[in-house]
Formats: C-alpha cells, structure tokens, sequence
C-alpha cells in the first residue's frame, strides 16, 4: 500500500516575462492541519524560479513541516475497558 509521506499545493502567478508575481503555498499530510508556508511564497514572488528561490522555497517548507507521529508505538492493554498498561515495541 502506497501512503503519502506530504502533499504540496502551489498557486503561482507569473508576468510575461516570467517573473512570479504572486505565490501561495500549502502542506498536507504532515501537521494536524494544512500548512501555509508564507516564507516559502515570500521566496518566490519577485523571481524568476531560479535555483537560489526554489532552495529558499525548501529551506521554509522543511522549517514548516511538523509530521505527524501516528505510528503505533507499543500494546495497550485493557481489562473491563480500563486500560492496566503500555506495552511497548522492542526492537
């Protein structure tokens, strides 16, 4: 089964001579919510895309991503519905 690790949605605008004019860009899948990341859009408007504003771009996205953690860590045990203890995985 194939799960996705983050999902990214971008809104660009973009003048007639390439310059970005506007940006917008969101994260899923690894907070609680969807993230915006202003300093990643920030990166972009003004540029042409070149390498210096797309590795501006993913310095802030990483700085956002806060990932969820919803790994199973161990066994809980319960007895008439209350739980008695965490075990937990041992590697």
């Amino acid at each position: 089964m194939d799960i996705a690790v983050v999902g990214a949605g971008v809104s660009l605008t973009l003048d007639e001579s390439g310059i970005c004019q506007s940006a917008r860009i969101a994260l899923g899948a690894e907070a609680p919510t969807v993230v915006v990341v202003e300093s990643g859009a920030e990166a972009l408007i003004g540029s042409r895309l070149d390498d210096d504003a797309l590795g501006k771009l993913k310095a802030a996205a990483s700085a956002a991503c806060k990932p969820i953690d919803d790994k199973p860590t161990g066994f809980v045990v319960k007895i008439n519905g209350e739980i008695e203890a965490f075990l937990p995985f041992t590697l």
